[in-house]
């Protein structure tokens, strides 16, 4: 009987390890948008080097760098698959400093610069933080 509870165990652990990606982040850039939601400019791009880590299980993402921070998810706001086998994830997430944002993600299959692009929205001041991912290996 313990064994079987020890393999359950085992099972469970290891189905919501699965759900725990590590990605490096390489580009960052600002996209600013009108009171319409309208994009209107792009900054420039910035090489960085940081640690994104996507834990499902726990409804959370974490960054960890020279600035470490992180990303409650509240709730799912859409979840599609394209075509080509690419997934978007769209959550409402609160930040470490309680500002309630759009977070949306998409997981690319193959072939793409960036494995993931990850991207903050915060209605009010109408700007988005947006980050390319690769996987960290």
């Amino acid at each position: 009987m313990k064994y079987f509870i020890a393999a359950i165990a085992l099972i469970y652990s290891s189905a919501s390890y699965s759900q725990v990606y590590k990605y490096k982040a390489f580009n960052t850039y600002f996209k600013y948008f009108d009171e319409t939601g309208k994009a209107i400019r792009t900054s420039d791009s910035i090489s960085v080097d940081f640690l994104v880590v996507f834990n499902f299980p726990k409804n959370r993402i974490n960054t960890y760098g020279k600035q470490e921070g992180n990303m409650d998810l509240i709730s799912t706001l859409e979840d599609t698959t394209d075509q080509d086998g690419n997934v978007e994830r769209i959550y409402t997430g609160i930040d470490q400093f309680g500002e309630k944002c759009e977070v949306h993600m998409k997981f690319y299959k193959a072939g793409y610069e960036s494995d993931c692009i990850l991207y903050y929205y915060y209605a009010t001041p109408g700007v988005s933080m947006v980050y390319k991912l690769k996987k960290d290996l």
